[in-house]
């Protein structure tokens, strides 16, 4: 797992996870699916790859190490655009179960 900082104050950062750069990487497709009218009426499948945003000065975890192989992710990390840390996955996981707190109800 990693985690990228946008150093820049205004200007967000915007990506797609494409399909043959992360799931093929990952052996594990999360892109969204379509159905849609094929070229004779037939309903066809058409995949929706991903994407992401990050703000000026904020960090985005959680993120698979597969979308270091995408051209404008590697071009922004050697631009000084953004920073990469990794982060181990347990860290991620107990961050995400502090994040999520039940409603307490109260009489």
């Amino acid at each position: 797992m990693i985690s990228l900082t946008n150093t820049k104050h205004a200007t967000p950062f915007e990506a797609t996870e494409y399909h043959q750069f992360v799931c093929s990487r990952r052996k594990e497709c999360k892109c969204a699916c379509s159905i849609v009218a094929g070229p004779r009426g037939k309903a066809t499948s058409q995949k929706l790859p991903r994407s992401f945003r990050i703000n000026g000065k904020e960090t985005l975890d959680g993120l698979d190490d597969e979308v270091l192989f995408l051209p404008a992710v590697k071009e922004a990390i050697n631009s000084g655009w953004l920073r990469l840390t990794r982060v181990p996955k347990t860290q991620v996981e107990a961050k995400a179960k502090t994040e999520i707190k039940p409603e307490i109800k109260r009489s």
